[in-house]
């Protein structure tokens, strides 16, 4: 009984976990680890490859900055957390759009559905005008 109090407890503080896949790779002026670093590239950051060497890939950064990075760091799919934000932000704009079509009306549309119901209430005081009378 003991060993199964002892047991629970040591469960108790297991915890789930993801590893990260981000990281910070460096942009070196040539293809080793004796050039000199010229930037650091934080993923998801888009590069494009000008040339494919042995074990590095000379790159193109978005600021125009030209080096050499490791092969075992790059790939040539988009990165999910540029997808999930992709989508998300799909996501966020067709929901606004849906909300504005629900709550914005034309002006248009807006008066003829203030005259509908103005009618609605004119024709019921008349009516009512009219019963009483």
């Amino acid at each position: 009984m003991v060993t199964i109090l002892l047991l629970c407890g040591n469960l108790s503080t297991v915890r789930a976990a993801w590893i990260s896949d981000e990281i910070a790779v460096t942009l070196r002026r040539g293809p080793g680890n004796q050039y000199k670093i010229l930037k650091s590239l934080a993923s998801p950051a888009r590069i494009q490859i000008i040339e494919d060497g042995e074990s590095y890939f000379k790159v193109r950064a978005a600021d125009g900055t030209e080096g050499f990075i490791l092969k075992q760091y790059v790939t040539r799919q988009e990165p999910h957390a540029v997808i999930s934000a992709r989508l998300q932000n799909e996501r966020f704009f067709i929901t606004r759009r849906r909300w504005l079509k629900r709550h914005l009306r034309t002006p248009a549309k807006r008066a003829n559905r203030s005259a509908e119901k103005n009618g609605r209430v004119d024709r019921e005081e008349s009516g009512a005008a009219g019963f009483a009378g």
